[in-house]
């Protein structure tokens, strides 16, 4: 009993690789809803994609700085049936850069897409089997901003949103004797007001006020001990970026528009040497990986994660590494080709059961 119980402990902590949907800084999580009393978490991740290719057959450098991110959680049970958890990350966080001195009709080029959540959410056991949880989520637009220039355009936006209310809303079922679970959530979506100075050169800049939401999401999670030491996960996840856009009153248009729905696959299997360590390996897909439009990569994401998680009383230290392929951008209206974008992340988490 006491390996199933560590055997769970390790695959609950394992959440979704760095590259999902290609714009999420932490993707949306409830799994330490299910920790045992008492639970905090902190999690840093940093990821580095290469992106290079040419723009009417100059090169443009890398385009893609590499970001980091911070997510913390803490869990307490109310009583037998009830349990309560708080979780602040980064929900998003984008960047695009095309560096200066190339030589290519882009240069300076920028986009910067950051966000930050807040959520509280509320569990209640109906048994050991089923159990129900909701919650509220609060989303701060941190930074939309950015530069479009080419030979017949020079524009500017610097804005950020308003913090806004969403919710979540999911079930699992559980089989305790082999640490199975499975649990479904909804998140939904969050609609935000950007304030910002837009500028068209050689216009005047002007106080704009625009919209952009934040997608609904279908989250699946699995988990289980298999046989002996070994034990099985895998989740499937959807988001509706296809319905998101920003309009741009300037340009009279849509200033950024994202790429199709995404939906990110995960499959890995755990393997617990001893009480310890359990060591774990993850295969992710997503389709497609998502972007704006006109920067959007085709083909898919596919990943590899390697990790391992170490246990010294109650404590537990999670570090992981995640390579990843984005597949291509190509535009020919735009001039540009970017092949077999790549990239590596890197998670370190800490938590403790009190």
């Amino acid at each position: 009993m006491k390996k199933i119980a560590t055997l769970a402990l390790g695959a609950g902590l394992i959440s979704s690789p760095a590259f999902a949907g290609g714009i999420e800084g932490f993707p949306s999580v409830n799994r330490f809803l299910f920790e045992q009393g008492r639970y905090v978490e902190i999690t840093g991740g940093w990821a580095d994609s290469k992106t290079e290719g040419t723009e009417f057959g100059q090169p443009t450098g890398n385009v893609t700085p590499s970001i980091s991110g911070l997510s913390l959680a803490y869990k307490q049970d109310v009583g037998d049936k009830w349990a309560v958890a708080i979780h602040g990350f980064n929900s998003v966080n984008y960047k695009l850069l095309y560096p200066t001195g190339t030589g290519v009709p882009s240069a300076g080029t920028n986009v910067r897409y950051r966000g930050t959540e807040v959520a509280l959410m509320a569990r209640y056991k109906f048994n050991e089997n089923f159990s129900a949880f909701a919650g509220v989520r609060f989303e701060k637009i941190n930074d939309f901003s950015g530069a479009l220039i080419n030979p017949s355009l020079s524009y500017s936006l610097d804005s950020e949103g308003d913090f806004n209310p969403g919710f979540l809303v999911g079930a699992a079922y559980e089989i305790p004797s082999i640490a199975f679970r499975a649990d479904l959530t909804y998140y939904s979506e969050i609609d935000h007001d950007l304030d910002g100075v837009e500028q068209l050169q050689p216009l005047s800049p002007s106080d704009v006020t625009t919209q952009l939401s934040t997608p609904q999401t279908v989250a699946l999670n699995v988990q289980s001990a298999i046989k002996g030491p070994w034990g099985a996960f895998g989740s499937i996840r959807w988001r509706n970026w296809d319905d998101v856009a920003v309009e741009s009153p300037v340009l009279g248009g849509p200033l950024a528009e994202f790429a199709e729905n995404s939906v990110d696959y995960q499959i890995g299997v755990g393997y617990l040497l001893n009480p310890k360590w359990y060591f774990y390996g993850i295969l992710s897909r997503s389709e497609p990986e998502g972007g704006f439009v006109g920067f959007d990569y085709e083909g898919g994401g596919k990943g590899i994660t390697l990790g391992a998680v170490h246990s010294i009383g109650q404590t537990r230290i999670l570090v992981d590494v995640t390579y990843g392929t984005l597949g291509d951008v190509n535009e020919p209206d735009a001039g540009l080709q970017i092949r077999d974008v790549s990239g590596t992340a890197v998670r370190v988490s800490l938590s403790h059961n009190f």
